[in-house]
């Protein structure tokens, strides 16, 4: 039985031994995905002239982002960085009506992040980090104040493999945004007002799946050499195919990755679901 069980491990190692991830480094230095996930709390103030008096209530959504950033700290020192394919996801759920209103923001211009190197300079683990958002008017509290995101980012090894630009085997150690905070205000309108903060922390799971779609595994790809005329040339996706890519099949067709997490996450299958998808350019400074 030892032996059975042996022979079932070294048949596993060598197995394992054949397949490699491999990717490019310098696609993910130059643009990484993240995912961010959190809520948007706020409180909110209506005025009820009939009453005379004014009606408070406080409202609750998840919220979603997703970007392509460079890799902090991998270049350079504590330098602006630029983040592009930049989506906010609102996520409305109504339990009674047994509905799923998700607000989709995306932004046609990059924006800009100010990072701080950390204690350690190149080789910081943690570091501060800025930037905000221009979002649409809101249909019930209209205008919304620019939101001022402050967090932070952190160095992590994310994966282990091939590097197709060295041909070496690399830990892909990057820094990356961790989390995000700000405040949400809206007090245009005369009888409607709202105030609120929205929190944000880095889905690590899921921005790893993001990362393992510009990656290829050679796991059942080994050929015999003496067979085969030439190396296959391995095609590698960038940051911005694996945000923009939908679907052409399965349950959610013609939605991203991105897209189809949030839409499995928030929506229960009897429910009805209605996705509103607005561009946003932020105003020059």
């Amino acid at each position: 039985m030892k032996k059975f069980l042996a022979l079932i491990v070294a048949c596993v190692t060598v197995a394992s031994s054949v397949a490699a991830t491999v990717y490019s480094s310098s696609e993910f230095m130059t643009a990484a995905p993240v995912m961010l996930k959190g809520t948007l709390n706020a409180n909110t103030w209506m005025a009820d002239e009939e009453a005379c008096a004014l009606d408070k209530g406080k409202v609750s959504y998840p919220v979603y982002m997703s970007f392509c950033q460079p890799c902090i700290g991998c270049v350079e020192c504590a330098a602006p960085i630029s983040l592009s394919n930049v989506a906010l996801y609102i996520v409305d759920k109504n339990t009674q009506a047994k509905t799923v209103d998700i607000t989709a923001v995306k932004y046609e211009m990059d924006l800009t992040a100010m990072v701080t190197a950390g204690k350690a300079g190149l080789s910081a683990k943690k570091g501060d980090v800025a930037t905000g958002l221009f979002v649409p008017p809101q249909q019930e509290f209209g205008f919304i104040s620019p939101i001022v995101l402050v967090g932070n980012w952190n160095q992590k090894t994310w994966f282990t493999g091939i590097d197709d630009d060295s041909d070496a085997k690399v830990a892909a150690i990057m820094g990356i945004i961790q989390k995000l905070d700000g405040c949400v205000d809206s007090n245009t309108y005369d009888y409607a007002w709202a105030c609120g903060d929205i929190s944000l922390r880095r889905d690590d799971s899921f921005t790893k799946s993001l990362m393992m779609a510009m990656t290829d595994n050679t796991s059942g790809k080994v050929a015999n050499p003496f067979l085969n005329c030439g190396e296959e040339e391995i095609d590698l996706d960038t940051c911005e195919e694996v945000m923009e890519a939908v679907a052409s099949e399965g349950d959610y067709v013609g939605y991203n990755m991105v897209e189809a997490y949030i839409l499995k996450k928030s929506s229960p299958k009897n429910y009805g679901v209605d996705v509103h998808f607005a561009d946003m350019t932020p105003p020059q400074p």
